[in-house]
């Protein structure tokens, strides 16, 4: 199809040739000069004048000639391009329909692999519920025999116990005299028992009431031990800051594991300077591992934290 745009740009050329040549034409007689005055016989002038028009009409009709050559030429140029623009566009139409065929092509092949993979999953779907029905007529069947078996196991269970009931039955009514007989040697007995008893736990509970005694006495003293230890231990490590005076006392709250290394710490209670509270958590965390209490009891008091009061005078650290 061709371009307007180009119908107009040929036009306006072959416009601007035309007029182009005609001002040479225009120009070219303007300009031809005049001939002097002389003196020349009136035939001479005649034949003068005579041959100037032929060659004039001669250049007039070859240049007529070259601007209608040139529109042609210009004419053909322009023709070969349209023709050329139309072969480009045939061609892009061509490859635009063929993508297009491409495209439909592919989305058909989609649309078949689609509907085949959805025909596969309904198809295993299907199966899928066939054997599902299956297998839940056979766990039902299987359901049916045992309660069928269970119900004649508990029936003949149920006939085996009140047979033995009753063999049960005779057998306690016959021991019923000798259990008579015994209960008062029993009762004789459990009294003697119980007072025997009564003594043991006496004497239990006294027992138990000293080593419990020993025991917290122990812990109390391992839990000494272990703050005493720590105190050293943490002291060891300090590094005073320059801010510290005598009466400063922090409270840390200390994070241990099993092992005695310091997962955390953290300021319980601050002792007003920063400084000093920061360099008792960093002497905390040197000091790990924290000797961990040999008593279990004192251990648990410790585990998984403690809170632990620094003081930068140990001396008057109570």
């Amino acid at each position: 199809m061709e371009n307007p745009r180009q119908k107009w740009f040929a036009f306006a050329l072959a416009l601007l040739v035309h007029g182009i040549l005609f001002a040479v034409l225009v120009i070219s007689l303007g300009w031809t000069p005049k001939p002097e005055p002389v003196n020349i016989a009136p035939a001479q002038i005649v034949q003068a004048t005579v041959v100037d028009k032929e060659k004039l009409l001669a250049e007039a009709a070859q240049r007529r000639q070259a601007e209608q050559d040139a529109l042609a030429r210009q004419q053909a140029l322009v023709q070969k391009r349209e023709a050329a623009e139309r072969q480009r566009a045939e061609a892009q139409r061509q490859q635009q329909a063929r993508a297009e065929q491409a495209r439909r092509e592919t989305q058909e092949q989609q649309a078949l692999e689609q509907k085949q993979q959805e025909e596969q999953a309904r198809l295993k779907r299907l199966e899928a519920e066939r054997q599902a029905k299956e297998e839940a007529a056979r766990r039902q069947a299987e359901a049916e025999k045992k309660r069928a078996e269970e119900k004649k196991r508990q029936a003949e269970a149920e006939k085996r116990r009140l047979e033995e009931e009753r063999r049960r039955a005779e057998a306690a009514k016959r021991k019923a005299e000798e259990e008579r007989k015994k209960i008062e040697a029993a009762k004789r007995k459990a009294e003697e028992e119980r007072k025997k008893a009564e003594a043991a736990r006496r004497q239990q509970e006294l027992q138990d009431r000293i080593e419990a005694e020993e025991n917290a006495a122990q812990v109390e003293a391992a839990r000494n031990r272990f703050l005493t230890q720590v105190k050293m231990r943490v002291q060891r490590y300090w590094i005073r800051p320059p801010s510290a005076r005598d009466d400063l006392v922090v409270l840390l709250q200390v994070e241990m594991l099993p092992s005695g290394e310091v997962r955390n710490v953290k300021v319980a209670k601050s002792s007003g300077d920063r400084a000093f509270d920061r360099s008792g958590e960093a002497a905390v965390y040197k000091a790990a591992p924290l000797p961990i209490p040999a008593e279990s009891a004192a251990a648990e008091d410790f585990l998984p934290r403690f809170n632990f009061k620094f003081c930068s005078d140990p001396s008057n650290c109570k």
